[in-house]
């Protein structure tokens, strides 16, 4: 169940955060998707970015990583889709808690788009994402 931002807990042991994040992965998809899945987000007055959910979720670390499946609907120029790569650090693990920050798009990739207009969509992503959540158990 996703939760609010809870207070940091002790030094977390990247090791364990990333065994036991994986091991749990599906479920935080799951947690995910329920959150994020067939969402969207206006980007323009031309264009909206749907989400249509969490494909994979994994952790090299304290680092997680999230995958999403989207579509940019234009209404210019055709629709494209892709992914879009999302990367938190774990601040806190305990309990059956992972608390992560420091969200931020780290690529995206979009058919029948350009380098240029790329990068211009992951800084318009970054700033509507929410920089601190939690997942429990």
């Amino acid at each position: 169940m996703l939760a609010g931002p809870g207070p940091a807990a002790a030094q977390v042991n990247c090791r364990v955060v990333q065994s036991i994040g994986n091991a749990l992965s599906g479920q935080i998809r799951n947690e995910m998707n329920a959150r994020v899945a067939d969402t969207s987000y206006r980007i323009s007055r031309r264009k909206s970015l749907n989400i249509y959910g969490v494909d994979q979720v994994r952790f090299d670390g304290c680092r997680m990583q999230a995958v999403l499946s989207v579509k940019l609907k234009r209404k210019i120029r055709r629709d494209a889709s892709g992914t879009v790569r999302i990367g938190a650090t774990v601040q806190s693990f305990a309990g059956g808690r992972i608390c992560v920050g420091n969200v931020e798009v780290e690529d995206v990739s979009l058919s029948r788009t350009l380098g240029v207009g790329e990068r211009w969509y992951r800084r318009a992503a970054n700033r509507a994402l929410p920089n601190a959540q939690c997942f429990s158990r």
